[in-house]
């Protein structure tokens, strides 16, 4: 996903739907998707799965900015001293997955020929999963058809990114 980010970055000014704006929405939304799933990887890291299992009240924390901090070690109740340590973790990411699952289904369908045409139910069904792990108590198997989904979708924006490039003979 940062490769990808990188490369999109690297190629900004790339027109993917015709026009510049549609290329800048694009790479915007590549970097969503990576932080997108740097938040969902410190969400295991700081062991905070299980944070909203009863209920997810809590979106900020004092301190919460550690949480965030990749050299810190510890669980988030380690690190914050709070049982509702990581309601942070997944309010940030629960937040971004709503935001990003709808910008990326906007430009998806802005870019998107019929070929391509498998990224949009990825789109759809990522958050799906990751609403289905919230209200299930976070079931490892939806945790991983999660994380899967979200990475077949950003592979799959980016292969059709690339297709899009070489077509138009800039790549």
């Amino acid at each position: 996903m940062v490769a990808t980010a990188v490369s999109l970055l690297a190629n900004g000014e790339a027109s993917y739907g015709g026009s510049a704006a549609v290329s800048r929405a694009v790479v915007a939304v590549v970097v969503l998707f990576v932080l997108q799933a740097a938040t969902g990887a410190l969400i295991s890291v700081r062991s905070a799965g299980a944070a909203c299992a009863v209920a997810c009240d809590i979106v900020w924390l004092p301190g919460a900015a550690r949480l965030f901090d990749p050299p810190q070690a510890g669980s988030a109740i380690d690190l914050l001293r709070n049982t509702a340590g990581g309601q942070p973790l997944q309010a940030i990411h629960r937040l971004g997955g709503i935001a990003l699952a709808l910008i990326a289904l906007s430009v998806a369908l802005a870019v998107v020929r019929e070929r391509n045409r498998a990224l949009v139910p990825l789109l759809v069904a990522t958050p799906l999963l990751g609403t289905a792990i919230a209200a299930n108590d976070g079931a490892v198997v939806a945790v991983a058809a999660h994380a899967a989904a979200a990475a077949l979708a950003v592979g799959l924006l980016a292969a059709a990114l690339v297709r899009a490039r070489v077509l138009k003979g800039k790549g």
